[in-house]
């Protein structure tokens, strides 16, 4: 048991995109709750001390997304508050004769697209889930064109989980009142009436944002993004599993309930609340607020310098030459490279693998890609294929040593299902089979990075040595 134990804690670990560890200050915001016993609600003494170190936790999760302490409703998940958006939202519109269209994307998490999936099968809602560009990224001209005189919600994550590709979240919340706005000119054009005041009198088209990866790792702006909702996550960004807050714009439409029972949260989500949990969550946003930049810049700094290790050991494919004059032009539009393909050399580099030569060089060239988007991407994000192999043999592999995601949903050891996020991406399956995710965190360091991409590149070689 102990040699077990030991094992696990000596695996680099590269899965924060899963799941963090609790960080120090929220661990002892927890422990100082647990002497804190009474019960939120009550009225008495011991009451009204868990309900003093409870609002405190609720108005440092309100300064993460610069909100109001009464915009944030606290919850157990990031799950619990999604499914209350999303069922509240579009439930409250359809019984108010508001619409019955919801509009999402095709790489949400699992949490929205089974949400909306519900609506459409049981409620008679009618949804578009909307494609994505070979980034992963969603763009605010498609979902403008989406908007019908019918829709009433919107959800498109921030952050991609898989692939960490960042959404113009703040350009779709534009483009969704001007979408509104058209609707109702159109109807006045076309004669007013009927569709010009319907248009006109229904309520804006409400806007939520999974929020959930990008908390801790880039500055989120409740009010400058526009949205009415956000979901919040707490072991997402260091704090304890179990506990999770819904921001709720001031003056947005009431929800229908999801949990019935007490008055519990303003009447908005009933069930006891737990001091100690929401503890831990506020004192793990106070320390993502005051640390942000910083936090930032060394995610950003591990990813980069992962990414040249693996790019070192697997060259991207060379730009193709420019075209001649007599060819039509000077050249086109080349496939952008990667941001850290042009960093600073690595030792025992690209000539000096294996001790091959060029033309070992030359097989490795295109041998792995990085998805996601070059530029606007989560810091720390570092999805990777590797053509040729299966993710669940690689990670076999490095069992027990590092700590990672397959990009796909494994089935066995010998097949693998491409996952919604690389399929709607337009990922090659030759590629897309052999797919990490390999996320840092704020405690990672350029050691375990080092040995991390030095482990896994020997892996890969050793995996396409044995299929050829």
């Amino acid at each position: 048991m102990i040699a077990w134990v030991l094992s696990i804690f000596a695996m680099i670990y590269l899965d924060f995109n899963a799941t963090t560890p609790i960080c120090p200050e929220a661990k002892a915001a927890i422990t100082e709750s647990m002497e804190l016993y009474g019960n939120p609600s009550s009225g008495h003494a011991l009451g009204k001390a868990a309900k003093e170190k409870y609002e405190e936790a609720r108005g440092r999760i309100a300064s993460l997304v610069n909100a109001d302490p009464d915009e944030v409703v606290l919850m157990s998940c990031g799950t619990e508050t999604i499914n209350y958006c999303l069922r509240g939202a579009a439930l409250a519109a359809k019984a108010a004769g508001h619409g019955n269209h919801i509009i999402t994307s095709s790489v949400e998490h699992d949490a929205v697209l089974e949400v909306v999936r519900h609506l459409v099968r049981e409620h008679g809602f009618e949804a578009t889930f909307l494609g994505v560009d070979p980034h992963g990224r969603v763009s605010a001209e498609s979902v403008a064109r989406a908007v019908t005189p019918r829709t009433v919600l919107v959800s498109i994550m921030h952050s991609n989980n898989e692939v960490g590709t960042v959404n113009p979240i703040a350009e779709i919340a534009r483009g969704l009142k001007a979408a509104r706005a058209s609707g109702a000119a159109q109807g006045q054009g076309q004669g007013g009436g009927a569709l010009a005041v319907g248009v006109a009198q229904k309520p804006a088209i409400l806007f939520h944002s999974d929020t959930s990866q990008s908390l801790g790792k880039l500055a989120v702006d409740a009010r400058a993004l526009g949205v009415d909702f956000l979901t919040v996550t707490g072991h997402k960004l260091y704090a304890p599993k179990g506990v999770g807050a819904l921001y709720i714009r001031r003056g947005t439409p009431p929800l229908a309930k999801l949990m019935l029972g007490a008055g519990h949260e303003r009447g908005l989500r009933a069930g006891t609340e737990s001091t100690l949990l929401v503890a831990g969550l506020g004192a793990a946003c106070a320390v993502a607020r005051q640390g942000m930049a910083g936090a930032t810049a060394h995610l950003l700094a591990m990813r980069q310098r992962l990414q040249a290790n693996l790019e070192a050991r697997f060259p991207p494919p060379p730009p193709p030459p420019p075209a001649s004059l007599e060819g039509g032009g000077a050249g086109g539009d080349s496939p952008p490279r990667s941001e850290a393909s042009s960093g600073p050399p690595i030792p025992g580099g690209v000539d000096g693998v294996g001790g091959g030569g060029s033309g070992q060089v030359q097989r490795k060239c295109g041998a792995m890609r990085v998805n996601g988007h070059p530029e606007e991407r989560l810091p720390n994000t570092l999805s990777v294929s590797f053509r040729g192999i299966l993710a669940p043999q690689l990670m076999a592999r490095i069992q027990g040593q590092i700590a990672c995601s397959a990009g796909a949903a494994c089935h066995s050891h010998d097949d693998a299902r491409v996952s919604h996020v690389l399929a709607a991406m337009g990922v090659p399956l030759d590629y897309a089979r052999g797919t990490l995710r390999l996320s840092v965190g704020k405690s990672t360091t350029a050691e375990e990075v080092d040995e991390a991409a030095k482990l896994i590149a020997d892996a890969v070689e050793a995996l396409l040595a044995e299929a050829n």
